[in-house]
């Protein structure tokens, strides 16, 4: 996990030209697989309720929060506003900046949200 953290920290989401030219969709989801026991054990930093009271953590979870947010924008600018967010099982447009952005921050602090 440590690996991941360090790799994405380090990812340079300055030029988006490549998406222009070669995506058409681009598909977000909330993870990419369950963690198992040793896994979850072996994690430094897992989701935003490990930053509880503990600053060092909560300074790295804001490091990368950071980085996906910057990109999130640039794909709302991207997409002229055309975004489409799968909530409660449902398709649903989202109608502003400021909605997509209070989506994006309560799905990266894994909080429920009012939609």
């Amino acid at each position: 996990m440590k690996n991941a953290i360090d790799k994405l920290i380090k990812i340079d989401f300055q030029n988006f030209d490549f998406l222009l030219k070669d995506y058409f969709i681009f598909s977000i989801s909330i993870f990419d697989h369950i963690l198992n026991e040793e896994e979850y054990i072996n994690a430094y930093l897992v989701s935003y309720a490990d930053t509880r009271n503990n600053i060092e953590k909560k300074i790295l979870f804001n490091k990368i929060k950071r980085k996906f947010v910057f990109i999130y924008k640039i794909l709302f600018k991207l997409s002229k506003g055309n975004v489409i967010a799968i909530i409660d099982e449902r398709p649903r447009k989202i109608e502003s900046f400021k909605n997509y952005m209070y989506l994006i921050n309560n799905i990266l602090k894994e909080k429920n949200y009012v939609y």
